[in-house]
This record gives structure tokens, sequence and C-alpha cells, in this order.
């Protein structure tokens, strides 16, 4: 709590000679609730500004006058707290059709590139693929629930699911999989901690599966929740016309280690 509060007041600072009175959303500051999970780089509590989206909310927080208060919990219970009401927000989510009848989404907060990976394969580094089909000869691991699940189904591969991004990395490693999709950030971030000795050892498919945006993904239940979505794109707009934006993405080699 306290580590929370002194990173807002520091770039709640940053502002207070640069913001007219007239351009604060409100007069004194509010706390509202988001959650999140275990993403990193993108979000992690044990991270400093809990991760790179995190700096970037927290920035329009701060253009909106109003003091974000983040719970960590698991991803399933992310979707549950906004269903509920019982927070404004979760992210960083992608939008789909489902998720589009039960949230709002707010302007996209960041861009997000899924590619596959591979472990000590001399065929892989040579394969590329054009349509899922071309998969069809390789063991595809991933993540169970992910949104590429029901894609890989269609398309008749062959999986191998873990619970987390981790045990999938695990399965790629021991050679239980051949390839596994993930965030390109996401996945040498974990490779990297997870597996320092070996990381020249992986290696990744040039074709990406897919690239998407990531969002706040808002519960319509929650008090003026459409207010504070409406304001929320006004101030993200704001902190990229201010170049803040764009100097938090500058941050990025601090929050992803060294790729091979």
């Amino acid at each position: 709590m306290i580590s929370r509060l002194i990173f807002f007041v520091m770039i709640l600072s940053i502002y207070v000679t640069l913001l007219p009175p007239q351009n604060s959303f409100a007069a004194e500051p509010t706390v509202i609730k988001l959650v999140t999970g275990e993403y990193s780089p993108y979000s992690s509590d044990k991270l400093y500004g809990y991760g790179l989206v995190p700096e970037i909310v927290t920035s329009c927080f701060v253009e909106m006058g109003i003091e974000p208060d983040y719970q960590f919990f698991p991803w399933k219970r992310c979707e549950y707290e906004i269903t509920k009401g019982r927070v404004w927000a979760a992210f960083p989510y992608a939008m789909n059709k489902k998720r589009v009848k039960q949230f709002i989404f707010s302007d996209p907060v960041i861009l997000s590139r899924t590619i596959f990976f591979f472990y000590q394969n001399e065929k892989l580094k040579q394969f590329s693929w054009n349509k899922l089909e071309d998969l069809k000869p390789y063991r595809i691991g991933g993540v169970r629930g992910y949104f590429y699940e029901n894609r890989f189904k269609d398309a008749g591969l062959k999986t191998d699911y873990a619970p987390n991004e981790k045990l999938s990395l695990r399965k790629l490693r021991a050679g239980r999989v051949d390839i596994v999709p993930l965030n390109e950030h996401v996945g040498w971030n974990l490779i990297n901690r997870l597996f320092p000795n070996s990381v020249a050892n992986f290696g990744t498919l040039e074709k990406e599966l897919t690239t998407n945006t990531l969002h706040l993904m808002i519960s319509k239940t929650y008090p003026d929740s459409q207010e504070l979505t409406d304001k929320f794109n006004i101030a993200l707009k704001t902190i990229k016309d201010k170049g803040i934006y764009s100097q938090i993405l500058k941050k990025q080699p601090k929050y992803i280690e060294s790729q091979k």
C-alpha cells in the first residue's frame, strides 16, 4: 500500500504545474478499484509501478484526478469481479465477440503480438507457415482457455495445454510440445527468468499468430461506468499528445529482460 501511494504521488507531482484547473475531471481525487493479474512485463505486483500497462493507466488516472487502487487476482477472478460490478475495470484484455457483449472496452492501451516459440529444433528454424493447418505435424502447447483454443481445434491441430504460461514453457523445454504461442514480450521475459542459461536455445517462428490491441475491460454495472470510460479515453489521448505515453513505452527494457 505504501509503495503504491508513493508511486501515485510521484506521478501526480509531474502534473501539478502542467495542468490548468479547468482540465481536471474532479476537484478532489477519488479512489477507484481496478483488477489485473500476473502478466509480466505488462502487469505484475513484483514490478515497480506494477508494470508497463499499470504505469500507462496510472498516468491516465492522474489526468482524471483519480487514484487507482490495483488488486491482483487470477484472471478468472478478475472477470468475475467486473461482472459483479465490484470493481470498475480489469486489464489488460483483448476484445472478442463474447466479451464485447458483456463488457465495455476502453480505447486500445497497448499492442500485443503473439508468436510461436520453439526450443532446440533445427527443423523449426527453417520452417514457415501461412495457415494454421500448416502446423498439423507439430504438437502445440499453450494455456487452457486462451483465445487461440477454439481456433486450434477448428484447424485440427494436436494440442497439449497447461494451466499457465510457465508450465507451458516447461513442457516446451522438456520436449513434450514442439511450439508454444505466447505474447512476444511475455514469452522472452519468462524464458529469461525460468531458463537463464538456455535462452540462446529458444527461438520463434517468423510469422505471428496474432497482433491485436489490449484494453481495459470495464464493468457495465459499476456506477457511472460509461462516464468513467469516456474520461479515461480522453485522458489516454491526452497523455499521448503530451508525449507521456511514448516516454513510458521507452521504459520497456526496464520491464523486459534482454532477448536472444
